[in-house]
């Protein structure tokens, strides 16, 4: 997991019904919330607070940032709204148990790059940031921020000045905005783009992939837990972590659809085994349930660049539990972007590109066990 896009709106019923057996699943869209007609298009959305809060910010047509409560009837009862930012967001999150919101932004300079980076904590109560941290130098590159489950720090990846091959991990005090920790990441060979990147519940590991390399970082002891090298790079490939560490999974080679898993021991990380997916195709989103029970995966293919493969497996058994294949038609590639799913790993959420003469559905909801999806919704555009 990258980026939280369209498939986070929906992630509100993984966590609905996150505790509810399998056979009594029902799932049906709650709410939308229109723009109105000024095209502004929320690329970055995060759900906080049990649930109960949607985090949006707009950085498509118009740079905006709103608070959504999430158990209204349609339409949702916006709690604030910041309805012009000159802070253009690039990703987001939220705590999953309390009301603490945190974006990294940049402000465009004169010239093309690079920006001016901050980091931003928000809470229920205003439109105003609680604070900013602005980063002291100008920096260019990918950026990601993510905020420990329970709210009580925010993390940032932030490349260093001069290149976006090496970053820093930074973590304040979600109360306080106080920078406690600064690291920068000890890459192996040249470094790289910061290609994906995903945070354990616990707040301790970081899964993230940099040019050729991907690792589990321990930003705490600022040590490095397992480095995997592919001279593919690691662009467009997924990565997931368990809430504790105890387990990774990492899309594989580019084109022969493999995902590699990975288990902490005493020792270290060791190799477990290697899910085979189909042949031709990336594991552009994947997602490791909190319990390490099990591995969703999200398949785009270079061609047909129009079919998305969804599988789930039990980590346990190495087994398949689900598999969806669904194809179009049409000139646009259709990718999955991002999956969510439940601490037990029951239920998963994906979002999608989309296809050019639109008869796939962007979202889908799954339940881990059974092959069609639960709930789709078709989005416009």
């Amino acid at each position: 997991m990258m980026r939280r896009h369209a498939a986070s709106l929906l992630a509100l019923s993984c966590v609905l019904f996150g505790g509810v057996p399998e056979a009594q699943v029902e799932s049906h869209l709650v709410w939308t919330h229109d723009d109105g007609g000024t095209g502004w298009t929320p690329r970055h959305v995060a759900l906080g607070d049990h649930g109960t809060q949607v985090f949006a910010h707009a950085s498509l047509n118009h740079t905006a940032a709103m608070l959504l409560s999430s158990y209204d009837s349609d339409s949702p009862t916006v709690v604030w709204e910041l309805p012009t930012d000159t802070a253009q967001a690039l990703m987001v999150d939220s705590a999953e148990t309390a009301s603490v919101h945190a974006s990294i932004t940049f402000r465009p300079t004169e010239t093309p790059t690079p920006h001016v980076i901050e980091v931003r904590k928000w809470s229920s109560n205003s439109a105003t940031p609680d604070w900013t941290y602005t980063y002291p130098q100008l920096v260019a590159g990918r950026l990601a921020v993510a905020v420990q489950r329970d709210g009580r720090f925010v993390l940032a990846m932030i490349p260093r000045p001069g290149a976006d091959r090496h970053y820093d991990v930074l973590a304040f005090r979600a109360e306080s905005g106080e920078l406690f920790s600064q690291s920068e990441v000890p890459t192996v060979g040249e470094g790289g783009p910061l290609w994906n990147f995903d945070m354990a519940t616990d707040g301790r590991h970081l899964a993230f992939s940099l040019g050729d390399t991907a690792y589990v970082y321990e930003w705490s002891t600022k040590t490095i837990l397992l480095t995997v090298q592919d001279p593919e790079q690691f662009s467009g490939k997924g990565i997931g972590i368990s809430a504790k560490g105890e387990v990774m999974a990492l899309g594989g080679v580019a084109g022969n659809g493999q995902v590699r898993v990975f288990e902490r021991l005493a020792g270290g990380y060791l190799h477990r085994f290697s899910y085979p997916g189909p042949t031709g195709s990336n594991g552009n989103a994947i997602a490791v349930s909190d319990d390490a029970s099990t591995v969703a995966v999200g398949y785009g293919f270079a061609y047909p660049s129009t079919t998305v493969e969804i599988h789930a497996f039990d980590v346990a058994s190495q087994s398949n539990t689900m598999l969806d294949v669904h194809s179009s038609s049409g000139s646009q590639q259709n990718h999955p972007t991002d999956i969510e799913i439940t601490p037990k790993g029951r239920l998963f959420v994906v979002g999608e590109l989309g296809d050019e003469p639109d008869l796939v559905p962007e979202l889908r909801i799954y339940a881990s066990r059974q092959d069609l999806p639960i709930h789709t919704v078709n989005l416009s555009g």
